[in-house]
């Protein structure tokens, strides 16, 4: 046996043994809150208030924020969409107002668009609605399986050079 082996061996169970550690911990904090932990998702800690809520996300997921023109209100609709689909809560909250950023995350099994129409629009304000279906995952926090013909209205944020969403909702 090489002398050092034995070092790098110990090193290496200290580092799984940590790491192990850690996933309780984590696992510990999941149940806390109230969140079950799955086998498709891991929870990822982004930041002190994603973990506090216990938030999940999967890996596939981080570019989403990432590939929309925020200049363009319909790319930035498609985006929270998608984000939403894929589990991407820090995602969806950069296409949003301030004030929906503690919002309780909604996991989908399958999120479709049938109608993404502009109702009516400025340079700085746009109306959307927006028709689709939702299949959901898990704890329901508030919706359920089916359609939904909701309005989203959207203002641009000179600060963030982006449209946002400010408010959403049925109608």
């Amino acid at each position: 046996m090489v002398r050092g082996a034995g070092l790098a061996e110990r090193s290496s169970l200290s580092v799984i043994v940590g790491l192990a550690l850690a996933a309780v911990a984590l696992l510990g904090a999941s149940l806390a809150c109230g969140v079950a932990p799955t086998t498709t998702t891991a929870v990822v800690p982004q930041t002190t208030a994603s973990m506090a809520l216990g938030r999940t996300t999967t890996s596939s997921t981080q570019s989403t924020a990432a590939s929309v023109d925020r200049r363009d209100p319909e790319s930035v609709l498609r985006g929270y969409f998608s984000a939403w689909q894929n589990g991407d809560w820090e995602g969806q909250e950069s296409f949003m107002a301030e004030q929906y950023g503690n919002l309780w995350p909604e996991p989908v099994g399958s999120l479709r668009i049938i109608e993404l129409r502009r109702v009516e629009g400025s340079s700085s304000h746009c109306l959307y609605r927006v028709v689709f279906d939702i299949t959901v995952k898990g704890r329901v926090v508030s919706m359920t399986t089916g359609r939904y013909d909701w309005s989203y209205d959207l203002n641009w944020d000179g600060h963030r050079q982006s449209w946002i969403i400010t408010n959403y909702g049925e109608g």
